[in-house]
């Protein structure tokens, strides 16, 4: 009886063992159905709480846990992009003519006013909101008042813009230049062996680039541009997102497989389930990412 006892609490404890903690999010803790008219990209609130993403004129806030719709904002437009107040915790929405800011909490628009149509693309830098535009300008707002501060022309059409505190970084086909947010002074270049088809923040002091014409997802130091890490994947990155310590990268690719792969090589995960997908963000804690994907927004957790 003694031994039976013994092995019941051995395979008890066996069964009890905690296994080894995920290294990236890959649990999906919610879905979100869009509409017809999504907006282009997806982000977090600078305090990790919500998911926003635009969903025709609606800007939705999702709760991260189970991604039912904590509040929302309604907007006469549909929302094109969204960014995230650096410092602060409002959320940015670009329309075809207007430029608003939302309070998470009270889901309350603060702020408008109207910018040219032609929108490309958006990210913040420094203290201020900077939108691409067809016509090849680049226009600054101020993230609290959304008054207009400065405007370069930066032709080619900039595509995508990735921001950080200290400096905004934009692609025009495959041309990588970095500015210091004040007045859009070039800092560095870099020109990549394809064209450039997403940009993503990686951190404060780098960015990483899904660039068409290879099979690696390129991590670049800013200001200075210098290739830092590349993470090979299976066929040609087409979205991407890198962990901020840069540990593992998320990768969509032209095979149509989501991939998670490490900065020493090898892969992490390979799923076809979510299609196409179209934005990847990863939480600053690394705890979720997000995947806007057709006509819905995933919420994954480690």
């Amino acid at each position: 009886m003694r031994s039976a006892a013994a092995f019941l609490l051995l395979a008890c404890a066996c069964m009890q063992e905690p296994g080894p903690a995920p290294v990236h999010p890959s649990f999906i803790a919610g879905e979100r159905t869009l509409g017809p008219a999504p907006s282009h990209n997806c982000v977090f609130t600078t305090d990790n709480r919500y998911a926003v993403v635009g969903d025709g004129g609606s800007l939705l806030f999702l709760e991260l846990v189970h991604g039912r719709v904590h509040g929302l904002a309604t907007l006469p437009s549909p929302v094109l992009h969204v960014a995230s107040q650096q410092g602060m915790n409002g959320v940015l929405a670009v329309t075809n003519d207007s430029l608003y800011l939302v309070i998470p909490g009270s889901f309350s628009v603060a702020g408008r006013t109207a910018i040219p149509p032609g929108v490309t693309a958006c990210a913040v830098s420094g203290n201020r909101v900077f939108i691409a535009f067809s016509d090849g300008t680049v226009r600054g707002f101020n993230q609290e008042t959304l008054n207009e501060e400065v405007s370069r022309s930066l032709s080619p059409t900039v595509t995508h813009l990735a921001g950080s505190p200290a400096y905004l970084t934009a692609a025009s086909g495959n041309l990588l230049t970095c500015h210091e947010p004040e007045r859009l002074d070039p800092v560095a270049d870099y020109r990549a062996w394809g064209v450039v088809s997403h940009l993503a923040a990686v951190g404060q002091d780098r960015i990483c680039a899904a660039i068409q014409g290879g099979n690696e997802v390129a991590l670049l130091s800013i200001p200075g541009l210098e290739l830092l890490l590349m993470f090979t994947v299976p066929g040609t990155p087409l979205v991407a997102a890198v962990q901020k310590d840069g540990e593992y990268a998320f990768a969509y690719t032209d095979q149509g497989v989501l991939v998670v792969v490490g900065a020493g090589g090898g892969m992490e995960w390979r799923t076809a389930e979510f299609g196409t997908v179209l934005d990847i963000v990863i939480s600053g804690d690394g705890w979720n990412a997000l995947l806007m994907s057709g006509n819905s927004l995933f919420i994954l957790e480690k």
